[in-house]
Parts: structure tokens; C-alpha cells; sequence
């Protein structure tokens, strides 16, 4: 049995057991407290810096700088951030320009004129570096990243779309955007921002993990405003292939007549291909081609800046839409301005300049071909373990892309030219021999033991359709010398070996670390290598939870990670119920349902094997072999908590216990959700027992549920998984944190569905162990 445990609160141990000078009881004291460096201090050992409260007073500038500094060298080192694309580097002089530009503000033009020269310079450089023909009139900005830019460049051709549909007379009603599923969340942001549906399309190994043409040749339509194209996908390195999207746009608008733009998401490779040997992989990808219409850029990745910079330019002025530009007079000057922010440092924006003029074409190539080499390296190393093999490409001939066992590295290239384009990232995962040779070494077991020599190598699952594989990345910045590279290298190794010595009772220490206090009530977030399954899925956009609608009747959760003909059977829900004898109109239930659910002894369902009266899941064997739940699921879940969980609740707290299991149980969740929700089933259930009046009120209510409850309660299951729970108790602690704040009503609709993922999954737990047997 277990030992019990119990939560150690720091700050009370601090305060308990501090020193308690005679004085603090009412005598005088003669201890003394003098100021002659910070650790002399009262807040060297007296008193603590006030955390989440400003303080009456104030301290010190001295002590303060050193204590803040202190509590900082907790952070990693910049240059080990292997996981990060931000530039952690700078020479001294562009520091120092930096410095003394602090104070200067990019909102206002008329008061730094010099500096506004420098960023219409900036602009015009990286215009003409991205191909702009002769007679347009390129246009853009600065931005404070990526981020903002990609929100512009897709707030231009959503407007250009409306304007074009309202001269037609045509409805500017549901527009959508294409992006594959390896898209950064920021192209996602601006989908859910600005109300247009994301059409966020699968990848796969076929399609090199990133935008699949073929794909995109079957989503579009004349409510498409565009297609995002990422040069540089943040999984893998791979550039996704702009010109061939081109020409597949050409064919569609000759045939139909609808013009769709590019934007170019190029947030580390805009500023990689065009220095390069092997430039994009193709003959274009710019402003070369027609259909490019606006082109984002990071200059805090490998523009080789600092963090706060980023850019986005149109091919000309045309292309962005003169309502969205605003001309402001107050501050002493006429100022035109498309950014998201209005004040924003300056100081970036001329490093940025010096970059660019002090590096040059020449500069930069030299830059970026030596991070492609030394990533070449580490991919070669890698895979010559045997440990290891890669999922990025660039070390591969040009052409090669998949791994091959056994086959001699190719190293004869004179630049990147002969090997495959791509950013300097390097994408890895354990080898087949090594997963079957060491079947109990997790993955992230070698992130984290690398942590601990102060690397940080994220470990995280491919886009959904392929998260079934696991990759440590590596992205190879300017900062990567020779030197480090080969500590690295050696560093990795030892780390495997570690593994490979160790049994899984040692590996278990070096599971994902827990949240601090401050990050678990600052965010209700869950690990990083869950970050696509852990959200509300983009594909349900806004109107899925409007004032003015129904919840959503989609339910696209095959990007969850299973198969596609796993879901065939459920994606038809009316055929599958009338499969089963399962009659319902949308909104109707029968009146004799004293929770909203369906009466079992009323259905004619055609399944012999099926008793009402045994609905015990561990004497009946009723949940489907999948590890997901199918609609007619949800019947025999109702009658089992009709007749052991609501009823017997000593029996349940005394013979039924389930393991806690995030990713499946959060499948049951949602895919219940969607069933009784499309077929007006939980909505009369949530109206009768929460009170309220109508339909669309229990809507918002699954609504809420899904958007603030379920990710609270799957953020809890991640930081238990694998913990065996009683049954109403794993139930009544489903409730209590995803309720929160949120409502009586809600807690009644979490008690509801809680009850119903409860049973399927006792239903499954004891199918396995049936099929063990």
C-alpha cells in the first residue's frame, strides 16, 4: 500500500521556522542591519522582496538588482536553448546602438526621423531581396514578430476577399484559410481572431510532415481568402512547396475563375533561402511568383536580432486594402500605421539595419551555410549511432528524403546546394532497433536528462495524423560553434547510454517534471508535447459556440491520431443510430427520461447479446475494441449509471476502481460531447437538471464546458497519469476542477458526462483485460 503524502507549502515553512529575534517578543534587540553591500541587507536573510504585491515601500535599487539578478541565474543559458529560433546573440557594437536607442519609440515618426529612414530602408532591403518586380511598389512594416505579421498579411486578403465579393454581389459569409497542421499557432490565432474558418489540413511522412498539394487541390473553394505557405515548418525544417501550390492555384482560378493569394509564412526561412546555395529547394518562392502576394519574416530569428522584431512587406501597395491603413495627427507629424501595436521599441529596428548593412549578402550566406553544415553534421552523428535516426532531411542528397538503415551518409557536397533545402533544424527519433532492443526507454527521458547539463531539447509529438512519433529537435542557430557542437554530440551520446544502463524503475525519476506553483496557476495550459491535443482543436471556429447557434455538429477528431476507417463507422451518426433502431429527431426525448437520456428498455436494439439488466461493464463486455467510443456507446454507459453509479454508490466506491488515462478518457469526453449534443440528447438532459430554459442556453453550457472545463480537467489527468482512482471519487474530481468558477450549472452538465466517460471507460478497462486473457 502506498504511503500518504501531503502538500508542503514553502512560504508557510519559511515563516514557521525563520529566525524569531528576541524583539519580535517585545524586548529590545541589539542586532543590526546595515547597508554597505546587498547581502548586508535586511533582505539577505530578514526579509524577502515582496512577490505578488507591491510593497508599501520600496528597497534598495542595489539589493534589488542583486536579488533579481540571483532568482535569474535560475534560468537556463540563452545559447543551450536549443528548442528556441530566436537569435540569442549579437555583436558588441550592434549591442551597444541598441543600448543607447532604448528610449525611442517606433510610434512616433515625427520625433525620430532618422530612425523611421532606417526602417523604410529596412523595408526597401528585404523587398528587393524577396524578389519584387519592376513597376510594383512594395509596402510594409515592422512588426513586434512573426505573430503580428502573419495576423496582418491574413487581415489583408480576408479584406481584399470581402471587397471583391461585395462588388460581385455575393455573400461574404464563411470565409476560410488553408494551412497545414504544422502550422505555428499564430497562423491559427488569426484564423480564431478574425473569424475565418481554418482548414488545417493533415501531413504525413508522403507529404515530408508538412502542406500536402494534393490537399490543398481539394479544400479550396470561392470562399477561400488564401492559402498560408510556410517556408520553414517549425517540426521538421522542411520548406513546404510554394510553387507547386502556385501552379495548382493558376489551374483553379483558370477553370473557375477565383483568385487565391499566398502569403508566405517565412518567419526563419525568408531570411535562410534566399542566402543559401540551396535557396528554397525550388526555382521560386517569392514575389517572383505572381500569386505571392505578402511575405512575413522574423528578424529576431535569423535576421539575427534580438527579440522584438519582425516584418512583413507586400509585393505593392495595392495589396493592402486602404481602409485597414490609419493616418494619426497628434503627436506632432501626419503618420500613416498597419500594425497591431502602436508603441513599440525602436531600438530593434535599427540593429536590424546594422545587420544588414554591416553582414551584407555575403555575410549572411556565410552565417546561414555554416549553421546548414554544422546541422549536417549533427544529423550524420546522429544516425551514425545507430541509436537515432533522422526525420529532417537536409544532410540527405538532394531527393532523398526518407532514412535508409545501413546506408553510408552522403558527405560529398561542396554546399548546401547538393543536399535537400530546409532550415538548420534537426529532427530526430530513437531508431527502431533501439526502441525494440530498450522498449522501456521513453524518449523524453533523454530531454530531460539533457536538461539537467542545461541543454533544452524539446521532445514533443509530429503535427496530429503523425503524433504517434516522438522527435527531440535541435535547431542549429549562429551560436552553434564547431566546439559546442562536437559537447553536444558527446553530450547526447552519454545520455543514451545512461538510458540504455538503466531499468525503467530509475527512468521513472526522469518523467516530465512538475508545474511550479506559479506556473499552475498561471496557466491553464498542459505539457508541451500535448500543446495540439490539450486546446479547443481549431477546427472548431467561432460560429461553433456563436450566441446564434446550435453546438457545433462537426466533430473532426481524427486528427486526434487515429485511423481513418477507425471513425467510418461514426462519422454518419444518423445512419449509425438507425443501424440500431435509434430514432431521434434533432432536439427530441422522451418523456419518460428522468435524465434527458434515452429509456434502454425502449430501444429495439438489435444485438442479442445485450441484457439491460446485467449492465455491469465486468460482467458484460459492451464498449467497442476501440480505444474511442461510438454513439451507441453512450446507451449502455447511461444504463450502468442509471444502476450502479448514481444508485449504489458504496458498491462503485467499494469494488470499482479506473486508471487514469488523459489521452483516451479526453477522446470519450469530446466524442460524447459531440454525440449527445448533435442529436439533442445531453441538451434536455442539461436543461432539465441545471434549470435552464431553453436549448440554446444548455448549448452555450456544453460549450462552456468544452472551451474552460475540459482543459482544466485534462491538464489534472496529465499530471496523474496512470494512478488507479475509485470510481466516484475519479468522478467527483472531474467535477470539482473543471467547475472552477464556472457555475452551478455546470458542475450539474460535468456530473452528467462524467458519469457517462466513467462507464464507457470501466466498460474498456475491463475489455483489455478480457482480451488478455
Amino acid at each position: 500500500m502506498a504511503s500518504l503524502a501531503s502538500h508542503i507549502d514553502p512560504d508557510e515553512l519559511i515563516q514557521k521556522f525563520h529566525d524569531h529575534p528576541a524583539h519580535h517578543r517585545g524586548f529590545h534587540s541589539s542586532t543590526a542591519v546595515n547597508h554597505n553591500t546587498p547581502y548586508s541587507s535586511r533582505y539577505a536573510s530578514i526579509s524577502q522582496l515582496s512577490k505578488f504585491k507591491m510593497p508599501h515601500d520600496g528597497a534598495p535599487a542595489d539589493a534589488v538588482h542583486q536579488m533579481l539578478k540571483d532568482e535569474l541565474d535560475l534560468d537556463g543559458r540563452p545559447n543551450l536553448n536549443l528548442a528556441s529560433f530566436v537569435g540569442t546573440y549579437m555583436e558588441e557594437q550592434a549591442e551597444k546602438l541598441m543600448i543607447e536607442n532604448l528610449s525611442k519609440n517606433m510610434s512616433d515618426a515625427d520625433e525620430y526621423p532618422a530612425m523611421m529612414q532606417m526602417h523604410s530602408r529596412c523595408v526597401s532591403i528585404l523587398s528587393h531581396l524577396w524578389g519584387v518586380q519592376k513597376g510594383e511598389k512594395a509596402i510594409g512594416s515592422a512588426t513586434t514578430g512573426s505573430s503580428e505579421a502573419i495576423h496582418l498579411g491574413g487581415l489583408a486578403m480576408k479584406r481584399r476577399w470581402q471587397e471583391k465579393r461585395r462588388a460581385e454581389g455575393k455573400s461574404t459569409e464563411k470565409p476560410n484559410i488553408i494551412m497545414g497542421a504544422n502550422a505555428q499557432v499564430a497562423l491559427e490565432k488569426f484564423a480564431r481572431y478574425f473569424e475565418v474558418e481554418a482548414r488545417i489540413l493533415p501531413v504525413s511522412e508522403k507529404s515530408l510532415y508538412r502542406l500536402d498539394p494534393d490537399l490543398v487541390r481539394e479544400n479550396i473553394d470561392e470562399n477561400t481568402i488564401g492559402v498560408f505557405v510556410i517556408l520553414g515548418s517549425t517540426y521538421t525544417g522542411h520548406y513546404e512547396p510554394v510553387e507547386e501550390i502556385s501552379k495548382i492555384l493558376d489551374e483553379y482560378e483558370a477553370k473557375t475563375g477565383v483568385d487565391i493569394p499566398i502569403h508566405v509564412d517565412g518567419a526563419s526561412g525568408a531570411f535562410i533561402a534566399p542566402f543559401t546555395h540551396a535557396q528554397a529547394g525550388g526555382p521560386k518562392w517569392n514575389f517572383e511568383l505572381p500569386r505571392v502576394k505578402s511575405i512575413n519574416v522574423s528578424g529576431h530569428k535569423f535576421g539575427l536580432v534580438y527579440a522584438g522584431v519582425g516584418w512583413i512587406i507586400w509585393r505593392d501597395e495595392s495589396y493592402l486594402p486602404k481602409h485597414l491603413i490609419f493616418e494619426l495627427h497628434y503627436l506632432g507629424g501626419t503618420e500613416e500605421s498597419y500594425t497591431l501595436n502602436f508603441s513599440r521599441p525602436g531600438a530593434q529596428i535599427i540593429a536590424q539595419y546594422y545587420n544588414l548593412i554591416h553582414l551584407g549578402f555575403t555575410g549572411y550566406r556565410t552565417i546561414m551555410e555554416n549553421a546548414l553544415s554544422n546541422a549536417r553534421l549533427l544529423s550524420r552523428a546522429l544516425e551514425a549511432t545507430g541509436w537515432y535516426e533522422c526525420v529532417s532531411d537536409i544532410h540527405r542528397k538532394k531527393g532523398d528524403h526518407k532514412f535508409v538503415e545501413g546506408q553510408k551518409p552522403y558527405e560529398d557536397g561542396e554546399n548546401s546546394a547538393a543536399y535537400n533545402a530546409g532550415l538548420p533544424v534537426v529532427a530526430f527519433t530513437l531508431s527502431k532497433k533501439f526502441k525494440e532492443q530498450f522498449p522501456h526507454v521513453k524518449q523524453v527521458s533523454i530531454s530531460n536528462l539533457l536538461r539537467a547539463k542545461q541543454y533544452i531539447i524539446p521532445n514533443y509529438p509530429l503535427p496530429p495524423n503523425e503524433e504517434k512519433t516522438e522527435i527531440l529537435r535541435v535547431v542549429v542557430r549562429e551560436s552553434m560553434s564547431l566546439d559546442l557542437l562536437d559537447r553536444l554530440i558527446t553530450d547526447i551520446c552519454a545520455v543514451t547510454e545512461t538510458v540504455m544502463q538503466s531499468d525503467e524503475i530509475d527512468l521513472a525519476a526522469w518523467q516530465p517534471f512538475a508545474n511550479t506553483i506559479e506556473k499552475t496557476h498561471g496557466s491553464r495550459g498542459v505539457s508541451s508535447r500535448d500543446k495540439h491535443k490539450a486546446k479547443r482543436p481549431m477546427h472548431h471556429d467561432e460560429d461553433d459556440f456563436s450566441e446564434d447557434d446550435e453546438y457545433s455538429q462537426e466533430s473532426d477528431y481524427d486528427s486526434y491520431g487515429e485511423d481513418d476507417e477507425d471513425d467510418d463507422d461514426v462519422n454518419d451518426y444518423d445512419e449509425y443510430y438507425d443501424d440500431y433502431g435509434y430514432d431521434y429527431d434533432e432536439g427530441e426525448t422522451p418523456d419518460d427520461s428522468d435524465i434527458g437520456m434515452p429509456d434502454i428498455e425502449s430501444l429495439s436494439i438489435d444485438d442479442p447479446g445485450f441484457d439491460p439488466a446485467a449492465a455491469d461493464p465486468r460482467l458484460c463486455n459492451r464498449c467497442q475494441a476501440s480505444e474511442r467510443p461510438v454513439p451507441i456507446d453512450m446507451v449502455w454507459c447511461m444504463e450502468f449509471i442509471q444502476t450502479e453509479l448514481d444508485n449504489d454508490a458504496q458498491r462503485a466506491e467499494d469494488a470499482m476502481e479506473v486508471t487514469v488515462r488523459r489521452l483516451p478518457m479526453v477522446w470519450a469526453w469530446r466524442d460524447f460531447m459531440s454525440y449527445c449534443g448533435v442529436e439533442g440528447v445531453l441538451t434536455p438532459a442539461v436543461r432539465q437538471q441545471t434549470g435552464l430554459g431553453d436549448e440554446r442556453a444548455a448549448a452555450q453550457t456544453l460549450a462552456l464546458v468544452e472551451r474552460e472545463a475540459l482543459p482544466a480537467i485534462e491538464a489534472w489527468m496529465a499530471r496523474r497519469e496512470g494512478r488507479v482512482w475509485e470510481a466516484r471519487a475519479l468522478r467527483q474530481a472531474w467535477v470539482a476542477e473543471g467547475a472552477g468558477r464556472l457555475g452551478p450549472e455546470v458542475v450539474e452538465c460535468l456530473w452528467l458526462l462524467s458519469g457517462i466517460v466513467l462507464a464507457w471507460r470501466l466498460g474498456r478497462e475491463i475489455d483489455m483485460f478480457a482480451e488478455s486473457l
